[in-house]
């Protein structure tokens, strides 16, 4: 093996790297991989060996065994990817990566037959056959049970009685075996009741309640026995069945993981060999996987398979950038396996297994066309029209490049879908489908909107009638679409279209389901869409019965109730010259014609009247207690006499004012700066400031006294 690594490497130098690379990878796993189990590691180091040598030209020796018919032998990729296939099953995260690096080195090598090996592993069919053999080697070892519990129960009988502990122990087994025979199995066991009712009758305990008294104490004991072994062989059955149950959960887990290791391989065919035509050999067990996955239980380890297969579908293949660009070999098949695609959808049950179905026949729609994206195409277009504008009117859609589409045949089948899908009730069909239609594919526009149009009137439901209105408006908004059609079939398509809007207008009645209200929006939607062509394009169309129409339909009572019906309704009627009438608000009086005041809020964090603290002070003796404090806060007559509260409250007061003065006069003071210097006093001035202050001694010593003599 080192030797085949070395000259490997000399390999390498000279060119060949890819191939080198590859087997010098698989050449050092499966050495790592042969200290663990070396019986299996040397029949693979044998086919490696083989397998190079084909690989780089050079014939292996072959053995003179005498072979009535010469079989060919596989080629060195199919080899590999069994080697490969193989070495998966083990459950290591360093084979899973190396596995998937030699994968990506020999891809490029690829033969059908080496995708096959691959894509069976995928199939859910070889799981089906898988259960059904469990089932028949389940049957088979009921059969061998069966016999060896005869057996045993033959040596049973011809052994000692045993104790009386031996016997309680035996019931107690024999209710678990009960149990958990109760337990497991809903259906009875008719077996057992067969076997049962032997034992019972051999020993005459089927008989009547008197046989108890002629019955011994060593026949009691030998029936105890016999019982004992039937209820533990019984015991053992059902454990055995747990087993077997718990093996076949572990078996499953290993296969769907060996699948999911397998999807890895096929990802990384799509990613790395886009452009190979054997990639269009992957859809169907793709879509097969789905489809089943879909139906099956959702177990975890499904869910997970499951989301790995559509991601792969979705992303590596349907929206993959890279794709087949020379297909004029498998033209036929293709456009075979695109009606095939459309028709599945068609009858799928679920919708989102459709969805699958339906883009897979897009992208084989796209590989057929070629690499002609829609926005150069419309480029392509706008320039023939300004060049040759009577030659484009004349002859439109003749510069569309199709590529090797069959255009006939691939508008029969999606004419017949969309058929399906506005005139049948229930359609496992979405509009987005046709949606991601026209978008992708703008000259399906042209070959199907004669149905759409139709559909708006004719539709099976008013789902499929809003339906067509949405498909409508977006073929309208398309400019590829637009470029295609001549200035006459432009202007008789609005025209057919602004008809079919009308008459469904006119039916309007009710609104019964929420469906109704959402038909009549899109209508108005397509509506406001066409009169704006109909007015930058000026073209001669009579729209007065549509707005005689719009005139009834804006009287009824249920208009105003949604506010977005309200508004696109009136928005189509902004376009036709009418004016929005401006709603007034009439304020609400009362029949004596004063106008209702609003109730003043109560103001947060103040205490209730009837909660706050009552006056304290003592009532006088002319005032009763009952009172309270709204008494004492009364105000005095004309001519009456303030009490004594009244006179501290205005004492205080003028307190208050005399501080506040005091403390202006101090701030003026400080405002003004410091004091001036103080001038030279003459003798009349130092009297008069003297005097001024005696005077004011001698009044307050007056009120002191005037205090003494009234306390």
């Amino acid at each position: 093996m080192l030797q085949t690594v070395e000259a490997l490497k000399k390999r390498d130098k000279k060119g060949q790297s890819m191939k080198t690379s590859a087997f010098q990878h698989l050449l050092l796993l499966v050495g790592i991989h042969l200290f663990k189990s070396p019986a299996e590691c040397v029949n693979l180091l044998n086919d490696l060996q083989n397998c190079i040598k084909r690989a780089f030209g050079e014939k292996p020796k072959k053995k003179k065994a005498a072979t009535t018919e010469d079989e060919e032998e596989p080629a060195w990729v199919e080899v590999i990817v069994e080697v490969l296939l193989s070495l998966l099953a083990q459950s290591s995260g360093l084979i899973r990566r190396v596995c998937k690096n030699v994968f990506g080195l020999v891809c490029q090598h690829m033969t059908k037959a080496a995708l096959q090996l691959i894509l069976d592993v995928l199939d859910p069919q070889q799981d089906q056959d898988e259960e059904t053999a469990v089932v028949v080697m389940e049957e088979t070892e009921k059969k061998r049970k069966k016999l060896s519990q005869k057996n045993t129960e033959q040596e049973e009988e011809s052994g000692e009685s045993s104790d009386e502990d031996s016997s309680e122990k035996s019931d107690e087994s024999d209710k678990e075996a009960l149990e958990t025979n109760s337990e497991s199995e809903d259906e009875p066991d008719e077996n057992f009741r067969a076997m049962l009712r032997n034992v019972l009758q051999a020993e005459n305990a089927l008989e009547g309640d008197d046989s108890d008294e002629d019955v011994d104490d060593e026949t009691m004991m030998s029936l105890d026995e016999k019982l004992s072994s039937l209820f533990t062989e019984q015991k053992k059955r059902i454990q055995a069945k747990k087993d077997e149950k718990e093996k076949l959960r572990k078996e499953k887990i290993l296969r769907r993981d060996f699948k999911i290791k397998v999807l890895d391989l096929v990802e990384l065919f799509l990613m790395k060999q886009a452009g190979n035509p054997l990639v269009f050999s992957v859809i169907d067990p793709l879509l097969s996987v789905i489809e089943h996955s879909m139906s099956s239980d959702s177990n975890k380890q499904e869910q997970d398979y499951l989301r790995k297969t559509a991601d792969i579908f979705t992303n590596s293949l349907c929206r993959s950038k890279q794709y087949c660009k020379n297909v004029s070999s498998v033209r036929e098949e293709l456009h075979s396996l695109l009606e095939s695609l459309v028709k599945r959808s068609c009858k799928q049950n679920d919708s989102s297994v459709a969805l699958y179905y339906f883009s897979g026949s897009l992208y084989l729609f796209r590989v057929l066309r070629g690499n002609t994206p829609a926005d150069e195409m419309a480029s392509e277009d706008a320039q023939i029209k300004k060049k040759n504008p009577e030659e484009a009117e004349g002859s439109p859609g003749q510069h569309i490049d199709l590529g090797s589409v069959d255009l006939e045949r691939v508008t029969a089948v999606y004419k017949e879908a969309l058929n399906l899908f506005l005139t049948k009730r229930k359609s496992p069909l979405t509009g987005a489908m046709f949606f991601d239609l026209f978008e992708r594919h703008p000259m399906m526009c042209k070959q199907l909107i004669e149905v759409v149009v139709k559909s708006i009137t004719d539709g099976a439901r008013q789902h499929q009638q809003t339906q067509a209105c949405l498909l409508l408006q977006k073929a309208l908004q398309n400019k590829c679409f637009k470029l295609s059609l001549s200035g006459k079939e432009w202007e008789d398509l609005i025209r057919e279209s602004t008809h079919q809007i009308t008459e469904t207008l006119k039916k309007v009645g009710e609104f019964k389901v929420k469906v109704d209200r959402e038909k009549v929006i899109k209508c108005l939607e397509l509506l406001s869409c066409l009169i704006k062509i109909v007015t930058q394009q000026a073209f001669s169309i009579d729209l007065t019965e549509l707005r005689g129409v719009l005139q009834t339909l804006g009287q009824q009572e249920h208009f105003e109730k949604s506010i977005q019906l309200d508004n696109m309704y009136w928005n189509v009627m902004k376009l036709l010259g009418f004016k929005r009438p401006v709603k007034v608000k009439v304020c609400v009086q009362p029949a004596n014609g004063t106008v209702v005041e609003s109730l003043k809020r109560k103001k947060k964090g103040f205490l209730p009247a009837t909660k706050k603290r009552q006056n304290r002070k003592k009532a006088q003796p002319g005032q009763s207690k009952e009172d309270g404090p709204e008494s004492s806060r009364r105000i005095p007559a004309v001519g009456e006499a303030n009490g004594p509260s009244e006179g501290k409250k205005q004492k205080r007061k003028k307190r208050k004012k005399k501080r506040g003065g005091a403390e202006e006069g101090e701030r003026e003071t400080f405002e003004q700066g410091p004091p001036a210097k103080k001038n030279a006093r003459s003798p009349g001035t130092t009297k008069g400031v003297a005097g001024s202050h005696g005077h004011v001694k001698k009044k307050k010593q007056q009120g002191k006294g005037k205090k003494k003599g009234t306390d």
